[in-house]
């Protein structure tokens, strides 16, 4: 930051204006702050909140205004503006001057300029412009480089090989920032990197000296500023000092407040230090995408620690889906592949008859190595005790018992919410987290949670649908009133379509739903236009937020994912007027964990793949 600001004299060099009039102070007068003011309520006499430091500027709206005026008010807006200690007033668009604003300008020897710019572009221009040069700034010894679209500063000692590792990083096609000396600006909530003008595109090379990178690689090769992404220190190898091997840990330094990621690279003769800062470069953009690999191989080790990885790294486990009005079993490998399935209409003739059923689907598609069956059903378990089932008249029911007599495995029951939530955590939009929620949106609303890679599943399992989001209001199944599912379900959006309907007889909806209002109903009348579909698409995604923006905020997940039928809808229409709405509601924004939504990947395989791997979460 310049410590008095930019002369007015070189601002109208910098951008190239007309000097009408030259103040007495032309020479003198500083730009302090990067804000402008279109004096429009100046004119109208009104200077409450006026701040004199800003640039003045002056539109086609305000030229306009001012032709309606006689030439004497004309004068005393002039007189009035130029009263207070301004900078400099600027006239936009190459418009004409006022006489009376010519002659106001020399009596109180203010400078008056003329730009040929738009005026918005004009404004835009220059308030980034001295967002940047006016911008809290230090400056570090270091090489600012942009490696892949990352602005990294490569920092350490002087002779450890900074500018020799920059070389060969332009050489790559990688471009310049700074060299030596590195001007660091704060602006908004990021860092902001650029050289020294005297020094900006030169390099020195000890044994060569200096060069200049642009004329000697050509301007592909240099960039004149460069958002700070990474710190990458190098420091001489330690024998005596621990290097983190893994990289789980993220380390930051502080810059103008600001926390940005740092890693720290030993030097020592044989290591391309040029391929490791691309590698760093790359690995940091992953981060900030959230995807980690050491963390991902952490949780694997986790879980080989566990005894969930077989013998030689290899395993395999059996799952079964039952569903409404079929029972699907699959045979899943270590690596979430589906190596096998079969799949049997449901025809339940008692408890005994519906364990020798799926013993059977078991057997069909058995393997040596089979470590365990998973089940996965609408309903509660506990154990290996069916409590009560959704679709199937069972209760208090020792499933596990009775499948043994059939086939002599390790038997583990799922709630099928659970069993997609396992699935999802394992193979689909939860890979690589430790706390995962899924939430399915069909007849009713589900919700699995994993929290430290642990399901919270059995008796324990969640009814997040049932939690009231709206007191008195809609009758649930369950007996209370305002439940979730009443409203964020596929049965609660046909309910809020078919109320659209009555109120609105014009509306496309009763085209599409001549045989019958469906939960896709709403959102295929929306895509086409329709703007009472629109309006109950903005409803149910509204009471989906509501209770979804409690469960994040109580719970704290990094990734939510939407499973369901009611998920493949659009997801301008769905899932991104979630994720804003759930992004107010949700206190991540104050600060720690931001929650991910994101859309459910494996469809039906979900409840096979979930239910097979039930004893990985355990």
């Amino acid at each position: 930051m310049s410590e008095n600001g930019l002369k007015v004299s070189k601002f109208v060099s910098l951008f190239h204006l007309e000097v009408l009039n030259k103040g007495s102070d032309y020479d003198e007068a500083m730009l302090t702050v990067p804000d402008l003011n279109r004096p429009g309520l100046q004119f109208q006499s009104f200077y409450d909140y006026f701040d004199p430091r800003r640039l003045q500027v002056v539109g086609k709206a305000e030229i306009t205004f001012l032709k309606g005026l006689t030439s004497a008010q004309r004068r005393k807006c002039f007189d009035d503006l130029f009263l207070y200690d301004i900078p400099a007033l600027v006239i936009a668009r190459d418009l004409d001057c006022f006489p009376e604003c010519i002659e106001s300008a020399r009596d109180h020897e203010k400078t008056l300029l003329r730009t040929n710019e738009v005026t918005v572009v004009f404004s835009n221009r220059t308030s980034e412009y001295l967002g940047r040069f006016l911008a809290p700034c230090v400056t570090r010894h270091g090489v600012m480089l942009d490696v892949y679209g990352e602005g990294v500063m490569i920092t350490g000692d002087s002779g450890v090989g900074k500018s020799e590792a920059a070389i060969e990083l332009i050489m790559r096609g990688h471009r310049l920032v700074a060299d030596d000396a590195v001007e660091l600006r704060r602006i908004s909530d990021g860092i902001v990197g650029t050289a020294p003008e005297v020094i900006r595109d030169y390099i020195e090379l000890r044994g060569i000296g200096v060069i200049n990178v642009r004329q000697l690689f050509g301007v592909r090769a240099i960039k004149t500023f460069a958002d700070l992404d990474l710190v990458v220190e190098f420091e001489p190898w330690d024998n005596n000092k621990f290097y983190d091997r893994l990289g789980i840990e993220d380390h930051f330094t502080e810059i103008l407040d600001i926390q940005v990621p740092i890693v720290t690279i030993p030097v020592r003769p044989g290591r391309n230090l040029a391929s490791i800062v691309e590698v760093a470069a790359m690995n940091n953009r992953h981060r900030k995408f959230g995807y980690n690999a050491a963390q991902e191989l952490a949780n694997k080790v986790d879980l080989r620690a566990d005894g969930v990885q077989g013998e030689g790294g290899t395993g395999m486990y059996i799952g079964i889906d039952v569903g409404g009005t079929n029972l699907k079993a699959g045979l899943v490998a270590d690596s979430g592949e589906i190596l096998k399935t079969k799949r049997v209409p449901l025809d339940f003739q008692g408890p005994e008859q519906f364990a020798e059923t799926l013993a059977g689907q078991a057997k069909e598609v058995a393997a040596d190595g089979v470590k365990s069956v998973g089940i996965g059903l609408p309903g509660a378990v506990d154990g290996g005790k069916i409590v009560y089932t959704a679709n199937i008249p069972m209760e208090d029911v020792d499933l596990e018992g009775l499948f043994r007599k059939h086939l002599d495995l390790p038997v583990l029951l799922g709630n099928d919410a659970d069993c997609a939530a396992v699935g999802e955590y394992f193979c689909g939009a939860g890979r690589g987290s430790r706390d995962f929620v899924i939430v399915t949106l069909g007849t009713g609303v589900g919700a699995g949670l994993i929290l430290d890679g642990k399901l919270r599943g059995g008796p324990a399992s969640s009814e997040a649908g049932h939690m009231v989001v709206c007191k008195d209001g809609e009758p649930c199944n369950c007996g209370r009133k305002g439940c979730w599912e009443r409203y964020a379900s596929a049965t609660g959006l046909i309910m809020l379509t078919k109320r659209a309907m009555e109120q609105h007889p014009e509306s496309a909806l009763h085209e599409l739903a001549k045989n019958g209002v469906e939960g896709r109903t709403a959102f295929q009348a929306a895509e086409a236009g329709d703007e009472t579909a629109l309006a109950v698409c903005r409803e149910y995604v509204d009471y989906l937020a509501n209770g979804l923006s409690s469960l994040v905020n109580i719970i704290r997940p990094e990734i939510v994912a939407i499973g369901g039928g009611v998920a493949a809808a659009p997801a301008n229409l769905l899932l991104e007027p979630l994720r804003e709405a759930v992004a107010r509601e949700s206190y991540s924004r104050h600060g720690g964990r931001v929650t991910r939504i994101l859309p459910a990947e494996l469809g039906n395989d979900a409840g096979i793949i979930g239910a097979a791997f039930l004893s990985r979460v355990q």
